[in-house]
């Protein structure tokens, strides 16, 4: 801003020595005086409410609360963050804790048994905030298998997270999780899974345990819509890389490339498996030996003894691929080719390859 004093008012040369003068000069004088006096005065004022300060004015203590204003272009050195004792042992299950975030950047507590918590006093959506999360582990918690669980998530009809933890909190480790509408093991991994459940099937909890002699968890947590989804990242943990991902998923295990096992798909996949992914149910390991591909491939690259599922028919000559047991062809039949495919007369048909094999984990001793 522009300052409103101006001295030019100021007549420096009244009053005029050894002469009589008007005292309007001296009325002019003091007013404008006063007037620079009084917007100084404003001024000052507002420089004192709105001005970051090493230590608080005389009578006033020191807060340098910025509301969220930008600070742009600057060189930073020697930048601390605040930390906040949350009060020693957390409250535990079914009390539900509520971290307010804005009270640290790095908070840090114990917990003793099953502990819920929640999140509070993020920062407006459209910027990032973000809060470093340590937790002392006590001996009883490992012990009891006692378990740390954090937001629950929601998702919509079209598969996408409505608020919650994202995705990200699936990658910890011993991570499980529960349906929210009948507390179930959830048995879906991706997000798109969870487009054509129930309302209470697209709700789950996300909590973790924690191995043998662990003693302390550290996470960071960062949002940029003010709470409402919230991603984790842990700090002093491995991520799930050594951990195989579960999968339900019907496309994969359904089969997975074995005609005769349920006959739902036979291992076709979806849009996203990619060659060398590895999953399991427990009882299957599934490798993923190439990329889904969205609109399938044309029935002319049929290689014998490979499993198909026709997505469209066109002009190609089925019978010449399909045994007389899986004809007659229809879009979605799944079949087993007996012969390589040859180019069609017309245009050609299309078919979606079977990219997941199966190791039946059964079949070996432990």
């Amino acid at each position: 801003m522009t300052s409103k004093i101006n001295t030019n008012g100021i007549d420096i040369t009244f009053p005029i020595p050894g002469i009589n003068n008007s005292t309007q000069g001296f009325r002019d004088n003091f007013t404008a005086i006063k007037n620079n006096l009084d917007s100084a005065s404003a001024e000052i004022s507002d420089i004192q409410s709105k001005a970051v300060l090493k230590a608080g004015l005389s009578n006033t203590s020191l807060n340098n609360d910025m509301a969220n204003a930008m600070i742009s272009n600057v060189s930073l050195r020697g930048v601390r963050f605040a930390t906040f004792n949350m009060g020693g042992s957390l409250q535990t299950d079914p009390d539900t804790v509520v971290i307010d975030v804005s009270r640290g950047d790095v908070q840090y507590a114990s917990i003793t048994g099953n502990t819920k918590i929640i999140f509070a006093g993020w920062s407006p959506s459209g910027t990032q905030s973000s809060l470093e999360l340590h937790l002392w582990v006590g001996n009883n918690v490992v012990t009891n298998n006692s378990w740390l669980q954090f937001p629950n998530t929601l998702y919509g009809t079209d598969g996408k997270i409505n608020y919650g933890m994202s995705a990200t909190v699936r990658s910890l480790e011993n991570y499980f999780s529960t349906y929210t509408g009948n507390s179930e093991p959830v048995t879906v991994t991706n997000n798109s899974d969870f487009a054509g459940l129930p309302d209470a099937a697209r709700g789950i909890t996300n909590s973790v345990t924690f191995p043998h002699g662990v003693r302390e968890v550290k996470y960071k947590l960062t949002t940029r819509d003010c709470g409402q989804t919230i991603d984790i990242f842990p700090l002093n943990r491995p991520v799930q890389t050594t951990h195989i991902q579960m999968k339900y998923n019907s496309n994969v295990n359904s089969g997975a490339g074995t005609p005769g096992t349920n006959g739902i798909n036979d291992g076709m996949g979806k849009l996203g498996d990619t060659k060398g992914q590895i999953a399991t149910d427990g009882s299957m390991l599934f490798i993923c030996t190439d990329d889904f591909v969205k609109d399938g491939v044309e029935a002319q690259t049929i290689v014998s003894g490979t499993r198909y599922t026709i997505l469209t028919l066109g002009d190609t000559d089925w019978t010449s691929v399909m045994s007389s047991e899986d004809q007659p062809e229809a879009v979605g039949k799944t079949f087993n080719a007996i012969a390589n495919g040859s180019p069609a007369s017309g245009v050609e048909g299309t078919v979606q390859p079977a990219i997941w094999k199966y190791i039946d984990l059964n079949s070996f001793g432990s």
